[in-house]
């Protein structure tokens, strides 16, 4: 529909007398407008930002159909250009999970959570948010993101540990002294290869007091020569002192570990202290 403009005489002049006052209200007409702007008689990229006025779209301006299954939404994504909605143009608990896109593909599903804060540490109960693969994906109105216990989160099959190597021993002085330093925030699988005859002092780091943390070493010494020692003397003093060992005599570590020989040590800290640790060691016969 088109507009209508219509304009009527301010005084009618056909009778009466011509004065000062008819002759002001005959210059000042009327002038009435009806009708309305459709899109037809707008032309394309006329409305710009410049044009529009500090408020002038509102909520209830913008128009949207889709809820009757109308393809006349009013803002789709041809209306909206890259990066135009950015964190600071969201009002706080503006985004709800009924207006999240739930099925929206790409070659990368990383970037939802690129944005998202690093945790250091999560608990059992925290959750963590998953992609459904068992979703049909290709389905209307299917929700494939979904949040998930992180004690509910499990490997099916083979559970697989990440393997790393402990690097970097620590020279506590000149000659054969070592220090061989176990972080219990590393891999929970770890191997160390010794060298012949050499000394090692066994510290841990990274103990809780609120946290109970495990973490398995294997040992390998050198195919020959010396067997590395776990102290110098019989009561192996390279190990911390209060450390607890149930299965070995007199509560000590081990004094050594022979050549060609691989052992396993566990550790199991319960606190913050060496008098925390509970430590169990087998070794190849």
């Amino acid at each position: 529909m088109s507009l209508t403009v219509t304009v009527q005489k301010g005084h009618d002049f056909s009778t009466g007398n011509v004065t000062r006052a008819a002759l002001n209200a005959g210059a000042t007409p009327t002038v009435a407008v009806t009708g309305s702007v459709t899109s037809t008689e707008i032309a394309a990229g006329s409305v710009t930002e410049a044009k529009l006025g500090p408020d002038s779209v509102t909520q209830t301006v913008l128009k949207d159909d889709s809820s009757t299954g109308s393809a006349n939404a009013a803002v789709t994504t041809d209306h909206i250009v890259d990066d135009a909605v950015t964190l600071a143009k969201l009002a706080n608990e503006s985004v709800v999970s009924e207006n999240l896109i739930v099925k929206k593909n790409s070659s990368s599903n990383s970037n939802i959570v690129e944005g998202l804060t690093v945790l250091d540490s999560v608990a059992v109960d925290d959750y963590v948010m998953v992609h459904d693969t068992s979703v049909d994906d290709l389905a209307d109105d299917t929700v494939q993101l979904k949040r998930a216990k992180i004690s509910a989160v499990q490997k099916v099959g083979t559970t697989e540990y990440v393997l790393s190597d402990i690097t970097g021993d620590l020279v506590t002085g000149s000659g054969t002294n070592l220090t061989l330093v176990v972080d219990l925030d590393g891999s929970p699988f770890q191997t160390i290869t010794l060298t012949a005859d050499k000394d090692y002092k066994i510290t841990v780091t990274n103990q809780s007091s609120t946290t109970v943390k495990c973490m398995t070493v294997r040992i390998k010494a050198p195919a020959t020569g010396a067997a590395p020692r776990f102290g110098d003397s019989a009561e192996s003093d390279n190990w911390p002192t209060n450390w607890s060992w149930p299965e070995r005599t007199l509560n000590i570590g081990p004094p050594n570990i022979p050549a060609a020989k691989v052992a396993l040590l566990s550790i199991t800290s319960f606190g913050a202290t060496d008098a925390d640790v509970v430590a169990a060691y087998a070794v190849t016969v």
